[in-house]
């Protein structure tokens, strides 16, 4: 009984880093599950990713919302040039490109990601302490885009005269 106990509470311990494995391409939406009538862009994974897919795309469960993986629209942008982004893996959609720069306000070196699973991004900027998950939290970039070429049609019936 007390080895079940202490397994319990071992795995109570483990909880908050899941280690996953990416998801296929097209288990990633196509529309912004939040954002209506917009383009999903890319999902990204705050904890460190790994050389293949079937280890990257790992997720804090941890009770902060800056550590789960994310969903970034069409048009996302994000400045945090007194912290990190961090992103250790990510699923950019296809038509669309995500950038990570190295400063804040979408300066410096300019890290582009197209269409594809991105299982290790490794990013230049390390040592966020805006996270709760631990030394697996990813490096990351000072500020992020993400921008689709795709674009809604209007299916708004017009008069021709």
């Amino acid at each position: 009984m007390h080895h079940r106990l202490a397994y319990l509470a071992l795995l109570g311990l483990l909880a908050p880093v899941v280690k996953a494995e990416c998801p296929p391409l097209e288990d990633v939406p196509v529309m912004h599950p939040e954002e209506e009538d917009t383009f999903n862009c890319a999902r990204r994974y705050s904890l460190v990713g790994a050389d293949h897919p079937v280890q990257g795309c790992n997720a804090c469960q941890a009770e902060h919302e800056f550590d789960w993986d994310y969903d970034n629209y069409d048009g996302y942008k994000y400045n945090n040039p007194n912290g990190q982004i961090g992103i250790g893996s990510m699923i950019v959609l296809p038509g669309c490109t995500f950038y990570g720069f190295s400063q804040g306000d979408y300066l410096g070196t300019v890290y582009e990601y197209s269409a594809g699973t991105h299982s290790n991004v490794k990013g230049p900027i390390c040592g966020s302490t805006n996270h709760n998950c631990g030394d697996d939290y990813a490096c990351g970039f000072k500020s992020v885009k993400c921008r689709c070429q795709q674009k809604l049609i209007s299916c708004v019936p017009e008069d021709g005269k």
